[in-house]
């Protein structure tokens, strides 16, 4: 199998520059190395790395997509793939502004501003 990292390196430079976090594909590429992440989603012009959190959260580190509408047609891959995994929620975090009024939309709610700068959503999975 091809390095995800390398297909999408630009959109993934991209995002890091949006971010301020620059060193964020170095940074995905060691998580998938180590196993302390994994490819949630490689389809097409879309890639989302998630990582999962000690407080039972499961956590989109990275989203990047060629293609429009990806966060709504994918929700449901991440809430099965939380719960076929046992964790209780789903959490992510950008400083895109757009994802305020999207996220609601799709049950996740807003946390926090982190220090960062990033607005940090949470989503409570359902297990029965």
């Amino acid at each position: 199998m091809r390095d995800p990292i390398l297909d999408f390196t630009p959109e993934l430079a991209q995002l890091a520059l949006d971010s301020g976090e620059l060193n964020l594909v170095e940074q995905l590429q060691q998580a998938l190395a180590d196993g302390t992440a994994n490819v949630g989603i490689c389809v097409g012009g879309t890639l989302a790395i998630i990582q999962p959190q000690k407080d039972n959260t499961l956590f989109i580190w990275a989203g990047v997509s060629r293609e429009s509408g990806v966060i709504v047609r994918y929700q449901e891959t991440f809430e099965m793939v939380a719960r076929k995994t046992g964790f209780h929620r789903i959490r992510f975090k950008t400083k895109r502004k757009g994802l305020r009024k999207l996220a609601p939309k799709l049950g996740y709610t807003e946390t926090r501003l982190d220090s960062d700068g990033f607005f940090v959503f949470e989503k409570v999975i359902s297990h029965g």
